[in-house]
Parts: C-alpha cells; sequence; structure tokens
C-alpha cells in the first residue's frame, strides 16, 4: 500500500487529525527537512504489511509510512501491523545413498591366480550383498567362473610380503594410496616359507603392510589368514620344487598369527584372523594342483571362508 492510498483508506477523524498535525509540523520549522518523523515507542503509522521470513512471523512495516500516517501514530498510537504468515518449512533432505564396500584381496599367487575370487564375488552377489567393490591394480584371471566377476586385486606371483616391507616398498605405497581399502583379505607368505624366511621377519612385514593401508583408511579392517597348507612337489617342469619343510614352516608361521593380530588390532582398525589353513588339503590332487595353488575345490573353501568371515563388514 503507497502513502497516498494509506490517507484515501483512513477514517474522516485520522485525516482531520493528520492536517492539524500536519500545519504544527510546517510552523515548527520542520517540513523542509526530508525527513519523516520517527516515532518512539508508539505503533507504527498505517496498515503494516507483514513480512514472511523462514519459519518466523514478522510484523514490521513494508515502505515508508507518509507524514500524515506518522503523525496519526503520534497522536493515536496507531493501530499494529498486520502479522506475517509463518513461512514453509524446509523440506527434508534426500536419503543418503549407500556407499560401496571396498574389498583388497592381497597376496601372491594364491590370492592371484586361483578361482576363490570369482566363487566369493558370487556368493556375495547371491545372497544380496551386491554393494561392494573389489580393488586393486592387478586383473589376473586363470578362467574362472563366472567370467563376469570383478577381477581386480594386488595378487602378485612369486611375491614375499618380506619384499614389500624392504626392496619392494614403494610398490606397497603405491597399491594402497591408487585403491585405498575398508577390508582387506591379505593371504600373504607362502613364498616367504618356501624361502626359509624366519617367522619374526614375516611378521614384521604384515605390520609394514598394515601401516601402509591404514595411512590411507585410518578405519581399514584387516582379515588376515592363516594360510592355507602347502606340499609342493616335483613335476616335469619343476625338478626343484619339492619342499620337505615347507609343511612344517607353514605351521610355525600360523601358529604365530593371532598372537601379532591381537597386538596390532585396534578399536579403529581391527586385524581379524581367519583361519583358511584348517580343513584345506594341499595334496596335489585334493585341494591343490600341484600342492601349492588351489584348484577348484580348494578356491571353493577358501571363498567360504572370506564370505563367513566378511560378511559381518556390510
Amino acid at each position: 500500500m503507497n502513502r497516498f492510498s494509506s490517507l484515501a483508506s483512513a477514517p474522516r477523524g485520522a485525516l482531520w487529525l493528520s492536517a492539524a498535525a500536519l500545519a504544527w509540523a510546517l510552523s515548527a520549522g520542520c517540513g523542509d527537512s526530508g525527513s519523516e518523523p520517527q516515532e518512539g515507542g508508539g505503533g507504527q503509522g498505517g496498515t503494516g504489511s507483514g513480512s514472511s521470513t523462514s519459519g518466523a512471523s514478522s510484523s514490521s512495516v513494508s515502505g515508508s509510512a507518509s507524514s500524515s500516517s506518522s503523525s496519526t501514530s503520534a497522536s493515536s498510537g496507531g493501530s499494529s501491523g498486520s502479522s506475517g504468515s509463518g513461512g514453509s518449512g524446509g523440506s527434508g533432505g534426500s536419503g543418503g545413498e549407500m556407499r560401496e564396500l571396498r574389498i583388497l584381496p592381497l597376496g601372491d599367487s594364491i590370492t592371484g591366480s586361483s578361482c576363490y575370487r570369482a566363487l566369493l564375488w558370487q556368493k556375495l552377489n547371491e545372497n544380496g550383498h551386491t554393494e561392494f567393490d573389489f580393488v586393486g591394480s592387478q586383473t589376473n584371471d586363470s578362467g574362472c567362473s563366472p567370467a563376469s566377476y570383478d577381477r581386480d586385486s594386488e595378487g602378485h606371483g612369486g611375491y614375499l610380503v618380506t619384499d614389500l616391507a624392504g626392496s619392494k616398498y614403494s610398490e606397497l605405497e603405491a597399491w594402497c594410496s591408487a585403491n585405498p581399502a575398508d577390508v582387506v583379505l591379505m593371504h600373504f607368505g607362502t613364498n616367504d616359507v618356501w624361502s626359509s624366511k624366519p617367522v619374526q621377519t614375516i611378521l614384521d612385514a604384515y605390520s609394514v603392510v598394515v601401516d601402509e593401508l591404514r595411512k590411507n583408511n585410518p578405519e581399514v579392517v584387516v582379515l588376515v589368514a592363516q594360510i592355507i597348507p602347502m606340499n609342493p612337489i616335483n613335476t616335469a617342469s619343476c625338478s626343484t620344487c619339492a619342499c620337505p619343510g615347507c609343511g612344517g614352516r607353514v605351521q610355525a608361521l600360523n601358529a604365530e598369527i593371532p598372537g601379532w593380530a591381537s597386538s596390532k588390532s585396534t578399536s579403529a582398525s581391527p586385524v581379524i584372523v581367519v583361519d583358511q589353513w584348517t580343513g584345506f588339503n594341499a595334496n596335489a590332487g585334493q585341494d591343490t594342483g600341484d600342492g601349492v595353488h588351489p584348484n577348484a575345490s580348494g578356491s571353493a573353501k577358501m571363498a567360504n571362508k572370506w564370505y563367513d568371515a566378511l560378511v559381518p563388514h556390510f
């Protein structure tokens, strides 16, 4: 409402009072000041149009009151402005999307060339655990089924975990920074055992790996395997592969893994032991093809144990 319509709609008595007030203001020399009288303590003159703010009512007057209307306020206190309507409530936020669980299979050729990853991927999907992503720089495959499985991993044939703590540490850094993981499936140490590395040296290397993983995700969950047994045999392609002492050295390593895991585990980043050794027959033709690498039967056993350990973290 403009100042003229305010006067037009005012009651006759109010107009008479306004005229008298205007005459008084002119005789006092205030009419040419260019500023309208400000009333202290009285109501705002005229009919105030309430302005609404978000969620709160306001009785402020829009626009400037005319000198006539303000004089009315001085005389009668004026009518208060009408309250603004309450602002509408904010719209609810949209629900957050479920983030995929980033799973890093980590190890040597037992991770890289066996089919446990394909079978684990299949079992997770068949049981409704679909929000996950295998991560890693390698995409090794040995004709595993289903062919559509996510092949990403850090399964590196021939690698020693003790080398990752030393000469190949830069590779470990690169893997971890490129693919920060939520959960790690670590089966490492077979080549170290074969190379007669001391148990404590292997465990120290495990610690280096866990520390590097935590640099990129302080809350990473590390599922560490008590590694599968091994009984390598000589073959036509490898006449020196037999390792009579390997079976005992695997058992010695596995016996120390739970204590190491307990000392390395934290509430924010647990280290959890997964027993891949029990129930696995390393003899060629049983759960391996060569006394070391899992065949279809061995891969299925590994996948089932990883699955049971992994599901609680979805």
